[in-house]
């Protein structure tokens, strides 16, 4: 129980450590998910926690990073959080993209939240996260525009007409 009167229930955690998944190769897609997944849930309440590769544990059944030890849960910024993750092996040897992974954590808070808001100016004081941001920003930059969507109706095809029929027909 921490001072402010948070609690972290620790669970048994059955499964492989990031470090050593990350020694045998690169993480798989969905751990890199479940990375940002983990990431943006602590953004959302402002706080951060050992993410240490040595401290997390993967369980696979449920598709979730899981801390082993809570002794690090405590308040601080996104840069604090982010920098754990963009600062270790993850990026690298366990094959996480920087801009993906900043992706996928706005993707998840929403571009116009406030704890996005909070990551961007945050890294004005973090290196790693405005190198990553920078790169994010480049691969918006380079992605296709999206299709224009036409509302209005389109040509009147009897076939798939929504008009009422007679019960005779």
């Amino acid at each position: 129980q921490s001072e402010d009167g948070l609690v972290v229930v620790k669970e048994f955690a059955e499964g492989d450590t990031a470090r050593k998944l990350i020694a045998s190769g690169p993480l798989r897609r969905r751990q890199i998910a479940a990375l940002a997944d983990m990431a943006a849930r602590l953004l959302r309440i402002g706080y951060t926690a050992d993410l240490g590769p040595g401290n997390l544990v993967w369980n696979r059944w449920e598709g979730r990073w899981t801390l082993v030890d809570g002794g690090g849960f405590r308040f601080a910024g996104p840069g604090e959080t982010l920098s754990q993750i963009l600062g270790s092996d993850f990026v690298g040897k366990g094959g996480v993209d920087p801009a993906r992974l900043l992706a996928g954590v706005r993707g998840r808070l929403g571009p116009d939240s406030r704890a996005w808001r909070k990551v961007v100016k945050d890294a004005g004081q973090n290196p790693s996260l405005q190198a990553a941001l920078k790169s994010l920003d480049g691969k918006d930059r380079a992605a296709s525009r999206p299709p224009v969507l036409d509302f209005a109706p389109g040509r009147f095809d009897p076939v798939l007409s929504d008009s009422r029929l007679s019960a005779r027909e």
